[in-house]
């Protein structure tokens, strides 16, 4: 499993305008997942193919709230830390997802 901590930074295209090469899945919305804000700032101000809809979980219960709705929009993973071309990253299960945000609970008292 991709090595999570806090903050997660996720981000969706708002409006696609095409098949995202960043797309865990055959989804023409799909959620990439962020560790690091540097990452994040790459693909806002590089990628240019749409608007992006980011989220940020800093404890437990964002990351609960950012979970449930992604599974309410149908996504069955993300990926994690994916470079700007789409290569490389984890695909991530929101199971596994959701274990990890389980695990916070006694780490940090939320």
């Amino acid at each position: 499993m991709a090595e999570l901590r806090l903050p997660l930074w996720f981000a969706t295209e708002r409006k696609p305008r095409h098949v995202v090469a960043l797309s865990p899945c055959d989804d023409q919305i799909a959620t990439v997942v962020f560790t690091h804000s540097d990452a994040l700032s790459e693909l806002i101000f590089g990628a240019g193919a749409a608007l992006w809809r980011i989220e940020l979980a800093a404890d437990h219960k964002e990351l609960l709230a950012i979970i449930a709705d992604l599974h309410d929009r149908g996504l069955a993973s993300v990926r994690v830390n994916p470079e700007l071309d789409g290569t490389g990253g984890e695909d991530l299960p929101l199971r596994a997802l959701l274990t990890f945000a389980d695990s916070l609970v006694g780490a940090h008292g939320t």
